[in-house]
């Protein structure tokens, strides 16, 4: 195993084509394909006419011949089997696909009608074999089984016989049918099959990125994909101290919202974020509910604002995932921005001062139809590769002019100046822009100067009162000048107490007894303590005398010294005090506490950091109406150049600073026409990464300069397309491995980097200069604040071993318990290639439909009061399962109950949701075992967290066993807890 970038590029590519063969849409299959009967296959003979048709289609589609075929011979696959959804009444049967293609047989097809073995092998598509986590696909078989043949029988046929004989023995070991008497109950099969031309068209555009990187030479690959490609762990830095974070939250200059401060463990991951060079890579592990999209957001609006300071162009920053859910998650919190009114924001800074401008993100979809158009558009601003939509409404040269007026309109409101000058305008946003982050400068440097100070004292002194601390040395000061005077009277007074005679003869032992008697007498009257030995020696006496004297003058010098110490860190203390005085007198909204270290930076966040961003963003606006001044016409012959094409981007980031796409369709809106627009992100940003197969990802890194990868290994994983075998089978080709076996594949697939085992989260991980926890690589989110705290603690021990930290407390008097069941003895059955429970799904929607009148008005009632927008039923409930047939289940029982616009599926139903009542039905019985959620953390993980309130059990809650340590037994622990968590749904049972 090395460390070629080249190879990997080759096997993600490999991959990424198998696994576009390997996803068939039936639709697309029969536009592009012919009609064939099963016994032509089986011969590998097509007719002259069906040959034509195929190659004419072929010769017109981009990309259709593979490298090393001869001339003449097209990829194709073969579909022996269509199936059709049977009609009962005159209706299709609800929630399930039209039409299935359960075997698909890649063959390479030449001018004269032969069909010959192609190199790949055949295969189910993967929507049909249950993933860990059941989607919402029809199930004729298992991975698992398909994955047993492929790895016993890897042989390659040259003769076509032998390979439709391999076929079918692939096809009856994973469905337990034979090919040719292959039923399913809920379908029909057609007379015929069909043979489609092999095109990838969901994964066209990356494939076009993945073939011009090939033409690269390795060394000269961008540095970011480099470091995402490479098979070697990042060097790890130390995190950044204390200190090092107050110094480097100087550069945290924005803030999208103006509401909330950002959460410690956000904060920390911004300042390591702001640490970032060209080509890192920082991985953001985000457990649920712990505010993935307002890091997000902090981190987009603090370049923004840098790149204003600057004075430069705004950034590109691309924020990207996999499916159209994880990306309108994103575009959705772009538009749902809050900045309310408060004593410390000028009202007249907020909003737009462009008209028609609704969101601080541009979405960039795949081709949408007219009517997908019009529907998109009234949520969010959207574009194409043509310009069109929101660039052009909002670029219309009628209305520029009617722009710029309502512009200067709302500067002047603001400024208070009253100028019809842009450029005017432009410079006075720009020098309050950089009066502001002066000013955040200028604080953050005080307040660190303050509590570094504070703390030196406190460590210096014991105490940073100075004022307390000088009067108290002064005092003692006073008390050794008094001493020492008294000392030397009273040893003047002894002196003069003595007669000569006395010391004269004081060597006789009668005049030593007379002294001793004397001298005992003499300073016991005055309370002074002498050695008793000294008594009877007046030179020991007044020996000793000088030694207090001369011990009383360090005294005194040493507190005099002192004094002087203190003196001078006293007025320097007093002197930063005076300055941070100043500077906070003139923000005195700001709640500062000089105990708490960060008070000062969360409180910027919602004053200056948000101020910034404001003016950052009317600055922008600003230059994007100087520049439509002078855009050049679509006409020029420079208007598709490298040059054109980062200036419409640019133009695009001046009014949303974030673009928002699918990895899928990144490549095609970065790219010339001829050449893709490498390093032309300036910050890539992918979310749910840790559902993103590496190979979807790969390429786009090449357009980026540096990457935030932000997801969760531990919540819902890629939909792998391809098996592990075929997966080794490509390691091996592509020389990543250099044998094809298990311990090969093994030592890969620890790295994340596998296509049917990894995930780009995985790799971030590794890619990641910085670890929060020994136990998983890269930056964490740790504050929780969804689910009360009793339902998040139950993911707390199953995932994330204590590292979440709970912030919503519980309800009070909540009508429910948090973490509930209802004993349901239902009876599972098969359905569909699924599992189903009608009496579990039964019980749910009578439950609901039995107390969703109570529930909403428990929720309603207060939000009418406070002039909110009450709960609908849909955002009330959620009801998660494991299994399709349960899903379709479910909706026939809602629907029938007038319930429909309830949520009822999968976890990926509900992937980025959140509702307040989560119901979760497992379908099983007491007699099975191997449960589908106790196959990893990740279903019930999901299920739980997204829960606000409550989450509630609706099955036959014998299989929870609170003995053991799968997943559902720790939920048992919780389910069990207490007594009240039982509803009194049917008679109480266990």
């Amino acid at each position: 195993m090395g460390n070629n970038i080249k190879a990997m590029m080759r096997y993600w590519r490999s991959s990424l084509a198998d696994a576009a063969r390997m996803t068939i849409d039936p639709k697309k299959a029969g536009e592009d394909g012919i009609n064939v009967t099963i016994g032509a296959l089986k011969m590998g003979r097509l007719n002259p006419e069906q040959t034509k048709i195929l190659l004419e289609k072929a010769a017109n589609s981009s990309g259709k011949n593979s490298p090393g075929q001869k001339q003449g011979d097209i990829q194709v696959t073969l579909i022996p089997l269509v199936m059709n959804i049977k009609f009962e009444h005159g209706f299709e049967k609800g929630g399930l696909p039209k039409v299935l293609l359960p075997l698909c047989i890649p063959a390479k097809l030449n001018e004269e009608g032969r069909l010959t073995p192609s190199t790949g092998f055949p295969w189910i598509p993967r929507n049909h074999l249950p993933a860990v986590l059941d989607s919402d696909h029809y199930s004729v078989g298992s991975v698992e089984r398909l994955d047993e043949f492929l790895t016993k029988h890897k042989e390659h046929h040259e003769q076509w016989s032998a390979y439709w004989e391999y076929t079918l023995r692939l096809f009856k070991y994973v469905t337990n049918q034979g090919l040719h008497e292959f039923h399913l109950p809920e379908y029909g099969r057609a007379e015929q099959g069909i043979v489609t031309i092999e095109t990838s068209v969901v994964a066209r555009h990356i494939l076009m990125l993945y073939d011009e990187l090939m033409k690269k030479k390795e060394q000269d690959y961008p540095a970011l994909l480099q470091r995402y490609a490479s098979l070697e762990d990042a060097v790890l830095l130390s995190l950044l101290s204390k200190e090092e974070q107050i110094k480097q939250s100087a550069f945290h200059i924005g803030q999208m919202s103006n509401e909330f401060s950002i959460s410690p463990s956000q904060r920390e991951t911004m300042h390591h974020f702001l640490n970032m060079g060209h080509g890192d890579i920082l991985a953001v592990n985000g457990p649920p509910g712990t505010g993935k999209t307002t890091l997000l957001q902090s981190i987009v609006s603090t370049l923004w604002v840098t790149h204003a300071a600057e004075g430069g162009e705004p950034p590109i920053i691309l924020a990207a995932s996999t499916n159209n859910q994880a990306v309108t998650n994103v575009i959705d919190s772009f538009g749902q921005v809050t900045e309310k009114d408060a004593p410390y924001t000028d009202p007249s800074l907020i909003g737009r001062w462009i008209p028609g401008i609704k969101s601080y993100g541009l979405y960039l979809p795949r081709s949408l139809s007219p009517k997908e158009q019009t529907a998109y558009s009234k949520k969010y601003h959207i574009t194409d590769t043509y310009e069109g939509q929101f660039p052009q409404q909002i670029e219309e040269a009628a209305k520029l002019e009617e722009k710029e007026t309502f512009f200067l309109k709302k500067f002047n409101t603001y400024t208070k100046l009253n100028t019809q000058d842009l450029q005017v305008a432009l410079e006075e946003l720009h020098r309050r822009l950089l009066e502001t982050l002066s000013e955040i400068s200028k604080g953050i440097m005080l307040f660190e100067q303050m509590v570094q100070m504070k703390t030196r004292l406190e460590e210096k002194y014991g105490t940073f009162d100075l004022e307390q601390l000088t009067r108290e040395l002064q005092h003692t000061l006073k008390q050794k000048n008094t001493g020492k005077g008294e000392l030397l009277l009273i040893l003047k007074e002894w002196s003069g107490s003595m007669p000569f005679w006395m010391k004269w003869l004081s060597w006789t032992s009668s005049i030593q007894t007379k002294m001793y008697l004397h001298n005992a007498a003499f300073f016991h009257e005055r309370n002074i303590k002498i050695v008793e030995e000294h008594l009877g020696n007046h030179k020991r006496i007044e020996v000793e005398f000088q030694d207090r004297l001369r011990q009383i003058a360090v005294d005194i010098k040493g507190i005099e010294e002192q004094l002087q110490v203190v003196g001078e860190d006293r007025m320097l203390w007093n002197n930063l005090k005076v300055a941070w005085e100043q500077w906070h007198a003139v923000y005195p909204y700001l709640n500062i506490d000089l105990k708490n270290d960060t008070s000062l930076i969360e409180e910027l966040d919602k004053t200056l950091r948000f101020n910034a961003f404001k003016l950052a963003t009317h600055y922008w606006e600003a230059r994007w109406l100087m520049e439509m001044k002078t855009k050049q016409p679509r006409q020029n012959k420079d208007y598709y150049s490298e040059t054109a094409h980062l200036a419409k981007w640019r133009r695009y980031c001046k009014l949303t600073p974030c673009l928002v796409s699918t990895l899928h369709m990144t490549p095609n809106y970065f790219r010339t026409g001829k050449e893709p627009l490498f390093e032309a992100i300036d910050l890539l940003i992918i979310d749910e990464a840790g559902q993103v197969s590496p190979e979807v990802a790969a390429p786009t890194f090449s357009l980026a300069k540096k990457s935030v990868i932000v997801g969760d290994v531990l919540q819902i994983e890629p939909v792998w397309s391809i098996t592990s075998s075929i997966d080794t089978a490509n390691l091996c080709d592509c020389k990543v491995i250099d044998v094809m076996n298990g311990e090969a594949y093994e030592a890969v697939s620890d790295k994340g980097i596998c296509a049917s085992s990894g995930s780009v989260m995985r790799i971030a991980q590794r890619a990641s200069r910085y670890q929060r926890y020994e136990e998983i690589r890269g930056m964490f989110l740790s504050e929780h604040r969804r689910c009360v705290s009793e339902i998040i603690q139950y993911c707390n021990e199953l995932a994330y071993k204590g590292k979440l930290q709970p912030l919503r407390p519980s309800v009070k008097d909540f009508p429910l318990p948090h973490m509930g069941y209802a004993h349901i003895k239902g009876t599972p059955m098969l359905k569909t290639g699924s599992r189903c429970n009608p009496k579990e799904a039964q019980a749910i929607v009578e439950w609901i439909k039995a107390n969703q009148n109570r529930l909403l008005a428990y929720y309603n009632e207060p939000r009418i009061l406070k002039g909110e927008k009450p709960l609908t039923v849909r955002e009330l409930f959620g009801i998660v399962t494991p299994f399709t047939a349960q899903k379709n289940e479910l909706k026939r029982w809602l629907n029938n109950a007038g319930l429909g616009e309830i949520t009822a599926g999968t976890v990926h139903a509900l992937q980025g949701a959140e509702r307040q009542i989560v119901i979760f039905s497992p379908v099983y019985s007491y007699n099975d075992n191997n449960f589908f959620f106790d196959k990893g953390e990740s279903m019930l993980n999901v299920a739980v967290s997204r829960a606000k309130d409550s989450f509630l059990v609706f099955g036959n809650m014998k299989i929870f066993d609170q003995a053991s340590l799968k997943p559902s037994g720790i939920l048992a622990k919780f389910l069990f807890e207490k007594s009240e968590n039982q509803l009194n749904v049917v008679k109480k049972e266990r």
